[in-house]
């Protein structure tokens, strides 16, 4: 897994929750490409 050079040890929660979000975008993304 990469990590980002700015979190740290205590921030893993935070990127944990952002990271969510961020495959659920990128899902929607590649439907929508798939779709058009």
């Amino acid at each position: 897994m990469k990590h980002l050079p700015f979190c740290h040890p205590g921030d893993f929660d935070d990127n944990g929750l952002l990271k969510a979000p961020v495959l659920f975008w990128v899902g929607l993304v590649v439907m929508a490409r798939a779709w058009w």
